[in-house]
């Protein structure tokens, strides 16, 4: 396994989750393992955070709105790549492909229409990726 992916709320983890994460981030780590993210406040920075603790290589893949805006971008900063922005669901997708495995921290543990979260795990489903979802 080289790349791991990550999708969460911009509410951020609870306790759990962040736990949880943490565990699995171990478990799955072998050398120069990457972390993406889609580089929003909340979840994705909690995550990213965990994930450069345990020397995982971030990327970063932020998305933007239809506007050309990106109102919840986390920009964490260190040792990340970041790449250019995309609209929201195709950033989406194309971290579900680019990774050998999806972790997902939903909000709610009922999927719920209009959450970015349960929509890149849907996406990990559709595409019969490996997934984790670490439920609140």
């Amino acid at each position: 396994m080289n790349d791991v992916c990550f999708t969460g709320t911009r509410d951020g983890m609870t306790r759990k989750q962040k736990h949880e994460l943490r565990m699995k981030l171990i478990e799955v780590k072998s050398p120069h393992i990457i972390f993406r993210h889609g580089d929003c406040r909340g979840a994705d920075y909690e995550a990213a955070e965990i994930a450069e603790s345990l020397g995982y290589i971030i990327i970063a893949h932020p998305g933007i709105n239809r506007q050309g805006k990106s109102p919840t971008r986390g920009y964490f900063p260190a040792n990340t790549l970041t790449l250019d922005p995309k609209l929201y669901w195709v950033r989406d997708r194309d971290i579900v492909v680019a990774s050998d495995l999806l972790i997902g921290a939903p909000k709610s543990q009922i999927r719920t229409q209009g959450s970015g979260t349960w929509l890149t795990i849907g996406i990990a489903e559709r595409l019969e990726k490996p997934h984790i979802i670490l439920l609140p």
